[in-house]
């Protein structure tokens, strides 16, 4: 965060505090979520179950086809 901030400036820098706050909430509400999942699906829910189970078909698909874009990339880069 900071090599992009310092070169904008001292303004800039100022707000690295609430990108970091930010950021930080961020990764509670991602920590919460996981872990209302895993209460939810204790045998293990991929996004595909949780998804269909939620949101319906069209957003299970959605979901899968993301995670499988995204296996073939991370192949393809690596």
């Amino acid at each position: 965060m900071l090599q992009v901030l310092v070169p904008a400036g001292l303004l800039a820098v100022s707000y690295s505090r609430p990108l970091a706050l930010l950021i930080a909430g961020v990764l509670i509400i991602v920590t919460f979520s996981y872990r209302q999942t895993i209460h939810a699906y204790p045998r293990g829910g991929g996004a595909y179950i949780v998804a269909k189970d939620n949101l319906g078909i069209v957003p299970s698909l959605v979901a899968a086809t993301a995670l499988l874009i995204d296996y073939v990339l991370g192949v393809s880069s690596a």
